[in-house]
């Protein structure tokens, strides 16, 4: 699956928990955090769960999210971020701290650019 098709089922695996859509594209990459088995971060251990902080939703102050892993790998939307973002994990270096998580131009790394959040909404949408 290359890296674009990814980012695709990884938008829609969130799309699927988030409402209004406008809050998905505010999503940056330091606000998930993987949970491993026995509560450690090790990425050695077993991916257990995530959590999704949203800092700025459009219906309350902050929103959280947490989500554990599914036995159907496929469908598990917990394996499916954790594996797009260990992925684009050397391309995300050269961008600041608050970065989408949603990219632009994966496949051309020299223009690769966060998504803007209503790009986002409109893909979703």
């Amino acid at each position: 699956i290359s890296l674009t098709q990814l980012q695709n089922k990884v938008l829609l695996c969130i799309a699927t928990m988030f409402c209004p859509c406008s809050d998905i594209g505010t999503l940056q990459r330091r606000d998930i955090e993987f949970t491993f088995e026995n509560n450690s971060n090790s990425r050695n251990q077993t991916l257990f769960g995530m959590t999704l902080y949203i800092r700025q939703p459009k219906e309350t102050q902050t929103k959280t999210v947490r989500l554990g892993r599914l036995d159907l790998e496929s469908m598990c939307s917990v394996r499916t971020t954790w594996l797009f973002i260990t992925k684009t994990e050397h391309l995300r270096s050269e961008l600041p701290e608050d970065h989408s998580l949603f990219l632009v131009y994966l496949m051309e790394p020299s223009k690769l650019r966060p998504l803007n959040p209503i790009s986002v909404a409109n893909i979703v949408k």
